[in-house]
């Protein structure tokens, strides 16, 4: 048997067993009165003194609990085109992304990374340990897809929004925007937002550029990808990522991200100071420099405004580890 031969069947074999147990666990391994609680319930957080937390679902709302209504759009927006590009697609789990994990997971000899939704990540801080094995990613795919069909888009994101991890003890966007930017989280623009999506695949690691008060380069370079995406997908204009860019965190201690667009001299009908450039001999270049119209990217009619996130096409989806 060839090597690719060997490959796909290995391929075959392991998405058949996660596909039989995630039937199995739908039937007799969900706790679908817990999901069924969460619809008007909430989750209750305890943070130990090593900084982990544990979660308690709960009737009444906390007092850390921020309604989704109550989280400025473009952080939603940001979140989830980072961690989950098509949440409001997929059924719970995205399956085009777990066939590309265990491909690639094939391939590199390694176990399968990167498929997990945001309802998966909900399900596994609710209901699951966070140790690695086959069966329990099988499981959290089952309750991702019971989630799914039990609870609205905007109440698994409202949860996810509420328990994730934003850093040491930092749990919940409601801390996380008080802590890292002195606001609520209805105040959140662009480029906090775009902040807070970046520390979440690895809190503890990415909050060190919050610690050292200056954007690390991965920081710096992931923060501008997530909002050129946002772009992408019509949530921002070029201008407006051009001036989020440019601004700066009141803790940074440093330049900002983007370089300032340098606005026309306002004229004053005086002579410029400046000459133009000259040849050899002092005499002027005429023309030295031109614009080439036909360069200029013209924009598309045919493009849909009201294209919402999971519309956009050509961009590669992101999502966080397990």
């Amino acid at each position: 048997m060839s090597p690719t031969k060997k490959k796909i069947l290995i391929f075959s074999l392991i998405l058949d067993v996660i596909i039989v147990a995630l039937i199995l666990f739908y039937y007799f391994g969900i706790p679908h009165s817990q999901i069924e609680a969460l619809k008007t319930g909430y989750v209750k957080i305890d943070i130990a003194a090593d900084g982990k937390a544990s979660y308690t679902q709960v009737e009444k709302q906390p007092k850390q609990w921020v309604s989704i209504h109550n989280i400025s759009k473009i952080t939603q927006q940001a979140i989830i085109i980072s961690e989950d590009w098509a949440f409001y697609e997929h059924t719970g789990v995205d399956w085009a992304q777990v066939q590309k994990a265990i491909e690639d997971s094939v391939k590199e000899g390694k176990r399968p990374r990167g498929a997990s939704t945001i309802t998966q990540q909900v399900a596994k801080n609710l209901y699951l340990s966070h140790d690695y094995s086959v069966i329990r990613k099988a499981r959290e795919a089952a309750i991702a897809f019971s989630m799914d069909r039990k609870l609205t888009k905007n109440k698994i994101l409202e949860t996810y929004l509420n328990i994730a991890e934003f850093g040491p003890g930092i749990y919940g966007i409601g801390a996380a925007a008080k802590h890292y930017f002195g606001k609520s989280p209805s105040e959140l623009n662009a480029r906090e937002a775009a902040f807070l999506a970046m520390l979440l695949p690895s809190p503890t690691r990415y909050s060190q550029s919050f610690k050292d008060k200056e954007l690390s380069p991965y920081a710096k370079e992931t923060m501008e990808s997530i909002l050129e995406k946002l772009r992408l997908a019509r949530m921002l204009s070029k201008e407006e990522v051009d001036e989020q860019l440019y601004k700066v965190f009141d803790w940074e201690k440093i330049k900002p991200v983007g370089t300032p667009i340098q606005k026309p001299e306002r004229s004053t009908g005086k002579p410029s100071k400046k000459t133009a450039p000259r040849k050899r001999d002092g005499s002027q270049i005429e023309n030295e420099y031109r614009v080439d119209r036909e360069l200029e990217i013209e924009d598309n009619p045919d493009f849909d405004d009201d294209a919402i996130i999971d519309q956009v096409e050509g961009v590669d989806a992101e999502y966080t580890l397990e």
